[in-house]
């Protein structure tokens, strides 16, 4: 599996819940709309050692709503040979937007977010720190940025060397 954005299917989406598979049919992500956490779950046995049933989860500060783009969800999570960052939250207004997640390489996504939340999740190795998630961008009908949230994460410890 490559560094960077993990390509995502959506599961199910409901105003307090958001579930997401990425890579899809490997790992299923839940986004709890009230706390704001994430957890995920393998859903099978996968090349780079993960086992399916297992898995793990992040308490979220919950999803304080910003005047416009909120973030809660998020943290790193690491299994078995395979490195994820996850960032989530919610949006106002509700429809009509997309967020774009950018990273520290210049890696940009666009994306729309379901029931007002939505969740990215960043994949990392060997050069883990251009695969840093940098900024989140809420984007209005018109492609015009709304509103813009800088991330500064702390430096990762690389536990492989490689994927």
């Amino acid at each position: 599996m490559a560094a960077g954005f993990v390509r995502q299917v959506l599961v199910s989406a409901a105003p307090g819940r958001l579930i997401l598979q990425a890579p899809p049919g490997v790992v299923r992500w839940t986004l709890a709309g009230t706390s704001c956490s994430v957890r995920y779950t393998m859903i099978k046995k996968t090349v780079w050692g993960g086992i399916r049933g297992s898995g793990g989860g992040a308490g979220g500060a919950a999803c304080q709503w910003a005047p416009h783009l909120s973030l809660g969800a998020g943290g790193e999570f690491y299994s078995r040979g395979v490195d994820f960052s996850v960032i989530g939250g919610k949006v106002l207004p509700a429809r009509g937007v997309r967020v774009r997640v950018g990273l520290a390489n210049g890696a940009t996504t666009l994306f729309t977010p379901h029931d007002a939340m939505w969740l990215e999740i960043v994949q990392w190795c060997g050069a883990y720190n251009k695969t840093s998630i940098k900024t989140v961008e809420l984007i209005g009908p018109r492609g015009v940025m709304i509103a813009r949230k800088v991330i500064k994460l702390g430096a990762r410890k690389l536990k492989t060397p490689q994927c």
